[in-house]
């Protein structure tokens, strides 16, 4: 890592102004192009006291002092305002465990990216674009889940709902979306515990029993509440998917001996092959008889078309049972996953999958810290 540190900083050091210039708006950006991504802010300002902050910034970077890199991307937005130096302050940030100016930062960044003109973006530019977009949402959605997980360990519920606000459509990755579910869960358990608490102890008072009949009436009805709708619905899925295959296969025996009669009473009375209704009327008379009869065509017509339907309505049949099961199943299993999962779980730092290395574009070359959610 020193060594390809080192090669970063002679990049930095030795390239013309024309790479410089190309090298601000990719310094953190994960997977950087250094050429389509100039097309994505040419503003007004200093660039030369961007392009000194910019080196400020990578050196403390480097040297991990996160809040000063942030800090000096902070500086060189206000002197030059390209967008993708606040998402590079945003990283930051983050990298130094300060949320709250990871989040203020990301959410700027994003405001200056909503009415970008995408339309004259060449592929890869718009793939940058999408990128940093998403790299921004997740950090938000990381640091709002682990503000959220902390009240919830302070059993502020309030706090907690207010973290997680409106960052449905910002996280990905199924660690995240799974601390989400359970951040939501726990939220929704605590809040019932809390308000059989407090029916408890309202009923224990006004009896006069006292707190401690009253916080037990609490803990019970808190108790209750951890009863999982997704357990219910499980199971339920479960019995319905049983007893329709059970139904399923009654009519199958019924339709297995109606064809069974068929076959010992008309099938040698008609031609050969795939029999329908329609053939019945053309039915031999049995051995013996001169003629056949009315009734003899109509029970002929009834088995062909109960082995007929038989056979579509046991594989809908089957098929709607089995999925029923499988889902039953897999709720079950989601449920059972969700209970033993610990309180306050973590997810792993962005520094931990964050290295900077050199990127060469055809104009020039640069240095870009890659981001590995």
């Amino acid at each position: 890592m020193d060594a390809l540190n080192d090669q970063m900083l002679g990049l930095l050091s030795t390239r013309g102004a024309r790479a410089r210039r190309k090298l601000y708006v990719c310094l953190v950006a994960a997977s950087c192009f250094l050429t389509p991504v100039v097309a994505f802010g040419q503003g007004e300002g200093n660039t030369e006291e961007m392009q000194k902050q910019i080196e400020i910034a990578t050196k403390a970077f480097r040297d991990k002092e996160y809040v000063k890199a942030g800090d000096a991307f902070v500086a060189a937005y206000k002197a030059k305002a390209e967008p993708v130096l606040l998402k590079n302050a945003m990283v930051a940030y983050y990298s130094g465990d300060m949320c709250d100016r990871a989040v203020d930062t990301g959410f700027k960044f994003l405001a200056t990216q909503k009415d970008v003109d995408t339309s004259s973006m060449s592929a890869d530019q718009k793939v940058q674009f999408d990128k940093d977009i998403q790299d921004t949402k997740t950090v938000i959605s990381k640091c709002r889940l682990s503000e959220a997980e902390a009240a919830l360990n302070r059993k502020d519920t309030a706090a907690a709902k207010v973290a997680i606000e409106g960052i449905g459509d910002f996280v990905s990755g199924q660690d995240d979306i799974d601390r989400l579910f359970t951040v939501r869960k726990k939220i929704e358990e605590m809040e019932k515990a809390q308000n059989g608490n407090g029916n408890g102890n309202g009923n224990g008072n006004g009896n006069g029993n006292g707190n401690g009949s009253g916080n037990g009436n609490g803990d019970k009805d808190g108790e209750k509440s951890r009863v999982s709708n997704q357990a219910i619905v499980g199971w339920t899925l479960v019995g319905v998917g049983a007893a329709g295959a059970i139904v399923t296969t009654g009519i199958f025996v019924n339709a297995v001996q109606d064809s069974q009669t068929f076959n010992d009473l008309y099938a040698n009375r008609l031609p050969e092959g795939e029999v329908t209704e329609d053939d019945c009327g053309s039915l031999e008379p049995a051995e013996g008889r001169s003629s056949t009869t009315g009734d003899e065509i109509n029970e002929c017509r009834k088995l062909v078309r109960s082995t007929t339907n038989s056979n579509r309505n046991n594989a809908i049949g089957y098929s709607l049972s089995g999925a029923a099961v499988a889902a039953g199943i897999t709720l079950l299993i989601l449920n059972e996953r969700d209970d033993k999962k610990k309180d306050g779980e973590e997810s792993s730092r962005l520094r931990d999958n964050i290295m900077i290395a050199p990127t060469i574009g055809g104009g020039g070359a640069g240095a870009a810290v890659l981001l590995r959610f």
